[in-house]
């Protein structure tokens, strides 16, 4: 086994991200075991590797065509949280094998979604289309003709990408069905993600600029934009109580509430500090812990409820 090249793929699909799968999949399966009272669990560990796989993918076709349009540099190699994977442009990787790799991701992720299918009695045709829309809306986030990243669009498309479509689409697998409830529990998933992407676009907000990668940190400026990632913030603890209130879920998914302390940490520092790189790197790396815990908490009290 080459370790050198495994090390490389790693870091460069940025595969610490990961829990930003494990999240909306768990969130997803407490919510179909909450509503159908069954949880397949094989068909649940299928699910969380073909998201992956999709997942990792699109990081690496997200980078290829960043790198391609010049958002991704040397400089922006060093970046814990945002930049790349930074084997394109530190380590002189081969861009076509980023490509091969990223195929090789879709094609995996594609192979586990057929077998998904074959065990599937119900919700065929639901399952497909929520493959085919997360496939779009994750490839064609920097690809082009779309290039919705460059577009201003990237926040709404992530938000729909990694929120709603894999916790409906684990939902689905498992119930072979969706319901309004399910979608209204799955926007706070969408909310955390959104925001954790909001703030990792300050560090790269000159670099973007100069490719043309106008986000919408971009176009409103990182002044205007931290009232963006406080909305942001907002809405998830927002929905959660609503979705609580509707009795769509049980109170316990009300646990995601204990991560309001760190949330307003990050969001204390993006305010005050958000033209100072070290101060908002504290502040990403407080909302990627916020990311995974909230989601996590939401899942757990979603099943902890269902036991009650």
């Amino acid at each position: 086994m080459n370790f050198q090249a495994v090390a490389a793929f790693l870091r460069q699909s940025r595969s610490m991200f990961l829990t930003c799968t494990v999240v909306p999949v768990a969130v997803g399966g407490a919510l179909a075991w909450q509503d159908s009272g069954v949880f397949h669990w094989g068909l649940f560990l299928l699910t969380l590797l073909g998201v992956s796989a999709a997942h990792l993918g699109v990081n690496l076709s997200n980078d290829f065509f960043d790198f391609r349009f010049g958002a991704d540099r040397p400089e922006t190699a060093e970046r814990a949280y945002s930049g790349g994977g930074g084997s394109l442009t530190r380590d002189k990787l081969d861009p076509e094998r980023v490509k091969l790799w990223f195929w090789s991701c879709f094609a995996v992720a594609l192979a586990i979604g057929i077998l998904i299918l074959s065990l599937m009695e119900k919700g065929k045709g639901v399952v497909i289309a929520i493959m085919l829309l997360g496939f779009f809306g994750g490839y064609f986030y920097t690809a082009p003709p779309f290039r919705f990243a460059y577009r201003g669009l990237g926040e709404l498309d992530i938000f729909f990408f990694l929120g709603p479509a894999p916790v409906l689409g684990t939902y689905a697998v498992q119930t072979g069905g969706l319901t309004w409830p399910a979608f209204v529990c799955s926007l706070p998933v969408a909310g955390l993600i959104a925001a954790l992407l909001w703030i990792n676009e300050y560090t790269d907000f000159e670099t973007d600029k100069l490719a043309g990668k106008n986000n919408l940190v971009v176009r409103l400026g990182r002044r205007n934009a931290r009232w963006g990632f406080l909305a942001l913030m907002t809405f998830v603890y927002a929905v959660a109580i609503f979705a609580v209130a509707r009795h769509y879920t049980s109170a316990a998914m009300l646990l995601a509430l204990l991560t309001v302390p760190l949330a307003l940490r990050s969001a204390s520092r993006a305010l005050r500090s958000y033209d100072d790189p070290q101060i908002i790197a504290l502040a990403q790396a407080d909302y990627l812990k916020v990311h995974l815990f909230a989601g996590l908490l939401c899942a757990v009290g979603i099943a902890v409820g269902t036991c009650l």
